[in-house]
């Protein structure tokens, strides 16, 4: 008794990891292409269909959904595109997509421009950058790596 006692105690301690959310407006975005390859046995197809979502852009679309990559529901709030279709059944090899997806770090706003270590009084706001990106860190190149663990294990993302 005192076995199932402390599994219901371990059940109730786990918690469940509530995702912080995002303002995209503090991030930049870049357009990434993914070059990918996957065997089709457990699939309806490669494109998102009506009547389905075993498709292997589902299980993509979760990925970047689950990752926080994008925003909004439809790829094609996304910048979505993709080359190449499977029927049912149907393995590929070397079909790419491209999605429009956040950075990982936040953008910075500009206090002032400056020329050679001085300000640059000629400026007028409207010639100054609206939002300039930080350098692409570390984790800003593993935005793909991440990608990779969240699809399932027979679609093979291998570039990007």
């Amino acid at each position: 008794m005192e076995k199932a006692d402390l599994s219901k105690e371990k059940d109730q301690k786990k918690k469940v990891k509530k995702q912080k959310l995002i303002n995209f407006e503090e991030y930049g975005t870049k357009k990434l292409a993914f070059k990918f390859s996957y065997i089709g046995f457990n699939y309806q197809g490669l494109t998102i269909q009506k009547h389905t979502d075993n498709t292997v852009e589902f299980h993509i679309f979760n990925a970047l959904k689950k990752l926080r990559l994008v925003q909004g529901e439809s790829p094609g709030e996304w910048g979505f595109s993709r080359c190449g279709r499977t029927d049912k059944g149907v393995s590929a090899l070397g079909n790419v997509f491209a999605v429009t997806v956040r950075n990982l770090t936040k953008r910075v706003q500009p206090k002032q421009a400056t020329v050679h270590g001085r300000k640059d009084e000629n400026k007028t706001d409207s010639q100054q950058p609206p939002n300039i990106d930080i350098e692409e860190t570390k984790e800003e190149k593993k935005d793909s790596e991440l990608e990779i663990k969240k699809h399932p294990a027979d679609v093979e993302l291998y570039a990007c």
